[in-house]
């Protein structure tokens, strides 16, 4: 039965996060545990893996970071 709630409870954080993100092919894995400890901290972390999903792209990102932690780059030319 734990289970079983377990698996309804990720699927309904990952429709979530297809929902915001409008990508229902992203490979998610949500964060039970922190849905456990407060629901409104899953649900809010659900939210925000879509949003980043839909509006970032994680490469692009990367780069900047990289750009700008090691090799000191401003912030104008990134």
């Amino acid at each position: 039965m734990r289970e079983e709630f377990e698996l309804e409870l990720e699927n309904r954080i990952k429709n979530l996060i297809w929902t915001v993100s409008g990508d229902y092919t992203l490979d998610v894995k949500p964060d039970i545990e922190s849905y456990h400890r407060s629901h409104a901290v899953g649900l809010y972390d659900g939210i925000k893996q879509g949003a980043f999903a839909r509006y970032f792209n994680r490469e692009e990102l990367s780069l900047y970071l990289m750009k700008k932690i090691y090799l000191h780059g401003e912030e104008g030319p990134l």
